[in-house]
């Protein structure tokens, strides 16, 4: 496993191992495949590892190569889908996590995100500003749905591309909400190609959503910490049909 302690930007493959980099005190990788993205609460404060270790028994060796010297596994600092490809964000030990649980809380970390949709929309560049709160009141039921009094969410948007029935979406969410991307783009009437839950039944099973790039301002007098993974085959397959 590669790591890079240099460069500020970062490729990581997400088919495959991915290439990592190493700070002091944290992680940053392109995901690999079976890997559920959800850390301990939506902090990454908690010192529990229990909830922050993948729960394939197969990503576990990654895991322990990702130690790099320190006693103790990475801890996840912040929730991706288990059927969103893309850039993590690990802690290495307590300090890290706190820190880098501030960052997400308080939305100064920066992620944009690739997606093909259904169907064409009507503005190519804007922001959809649409509260969300759960479908329903069960603990452990993450579905989301539009409610004006639900909680804010808000995302930036951008057409990079379309073709006869998709387009090539950027998506920078404002806010981090449970599924507030899907959500978002099913609700303006471009639901996410592979999308089981908030889209159409279709053959199409792999969710076309990527986590394309991450900005972490961990230093106060340095540059943000920037990953960028390239997207996997199936939304590049796509992707060469918009260019």
């Amino acid at each position: 496993m590669g790591v890079i302690q240099t460069k500020k930007t970062i490729r990581a493959p997400y088919e495959g191992k991915p290439h990592v980099r190493c700070d002091e005190g944290v992680l940053e990788t392109g995901r690999w495949k079976g890997l559920h993205g959800h850390g301990a609460g939506n902090s990454g404060y908690r010192q529990d590892q229990s909830c922050t270790l993948p729960r394939q028994r197969s990503t576990l060796p990654y895991f322990e190569e990702l130690k790099f010297g320190l006693p103790r596994l990475p801890a996840l600092a912040h929730r991706l889908d288990k059927d969103t490809s893309g850039c993590l964000v690990l802690g290495r030990h307590p300090e890290a996590l706190r820190r880098l649980g501030h960052l997400f809380q308080t939305n100064q970390v920066q992620k944009t995100y690739w997606a093909i949709v259904k169907g064409h929309l009507v503005k190519k560049e804007g922001t959809i500003d649409l509260p969300l709160a759960p479908q329903s009141q069960k603990k452990y039921h993450w579905w989301m749905k539009v409610d004006p009094q639900g909680k804010p969410a808000v995302t930036d948007f951008k057409v990079l591309g379309e073709t006869k029935d998709a387009s090539w979406l950027e998506l920078k969410p404002k806010t981090g909400r449970t599924h507030q991307l899907r959500v978002h783009c099913a609700a303006i009437g471009n639901p996410i190609l592979g999308d089981r839950i908030y889209g159409e039944p279709e053959e199409i099973t792999q969710l076309h959503l990527h986590a394309y790039s991450i900005e972490v301002p961990l230093y106060y007098k340095k540059l943000p910490i920037e990953i960028k993974a390239p997207s996997p085959s199936y939304i590049d397959t796509y992707i060469s049909k918009f260019i």
